[in-house]
């Protein structure tokens, strides 16, 4: 039975799939598709809801790539240091936007005051400095996830990661390592150091960036991800 009003949609983030609660009389689903898939009504059924997310995807699309930093500009870059240690560190900075006001996007750029201020501060002076006395310490800009983004993350999927990857801070992140490696770590051994938000992200690079450049990942000393939950399973699996 269907209405004039079309079909109902829900999201199911956990399941990844859209569920619909409409009814078709006589209709018999196409199950060797997947578990009751209309198949011939897929594109019938959502056709001006993805008409409206294409549209919204290249939007977003064009803004990113508008906005992604450019690691050749030194303004990417909190920090490069002068080279007077044998070893590196690569530092992540935590999150510093919250995001507090209405209309605030779920992701900061990159000349955001808050996280700016928070980089300089706090995540410098009190995170970041330990590394100094050892190390040339390398700290990039990246557009982070806002607190009330990850919240929604984890809340629909039990993950903040989910917020990170396939978004800004994680394609942030690989870029400015592409960058370093090319540019400025000339085949030093480095440290990989992180807190909170930041220590999330190199969980992804750890787990995907470095099994893709394993040539990179034999020269690093040891991995800080200070400040996010690791289990025993996801040391075994990486």
């Amino acid at each position: 039975e269907i209405t004039d009003v079309g079909a109902d949609a829900q999201v199911v983030l956990k399941r990844g799939v859209i569920v619909t609660n409409t009814k078709y009389a006589g209709y018999a689903p196409a199950e060797f598709f997947g578990p009751q898939s209309f198949h011939e009504d897929d594109y019938t059924l959502y056709y001006n809801n993805l008409k409206d997310n294409i549209a919204k995807r290249i939007a977003a699309y064009k803004t990113d790539a508008a906005n992604a930093p450019d690691y050749a500009k030194t303004s990417s870059w909190y920090q490069i240091p002068k080279i007077t240690k044998a070893v590196d560190t690569f530092f992540v900075y935590p999150t510093e936007y919250m995001a507090s006001n209405k209309g605030d996007s779920d992701y900061a750029q990159l000349d955001n005051p808050e996280m700016l201020n928070g980089v300089k501060e706090v995540d410098h002076r009190f995170m970041a400095s330990v590394y100094e006395d050892s190390t040339n310490v390398f700290i990039p800009y990246y557009r982070q996830a806002a607190m009330p983004a990850m919240i929604k993350a984890w809340k629909a999927t039990g993950d903040v990661r989910n917020a990170l990857k396939n978004a800004p801070p994680y394609a942030d992140i690989t870029s400015a390592l592409d960058y370093y490696f090319q540019n400025y770590n000339n085949g030093r051994p480095f440290i990989l150091a992180a807190h909170s938000q930041g220590s999330a992200i190199c969980t992804l690079v750890l787990e995907e960036y470095f099994k893709k450049h394993p040539d990179y990942y034999k020269r690093m000393v040891a991995a800080y991800l200070i400040g996010f939950s690791i289990t025993k399973d996801e040391l075994k699996a990486n």
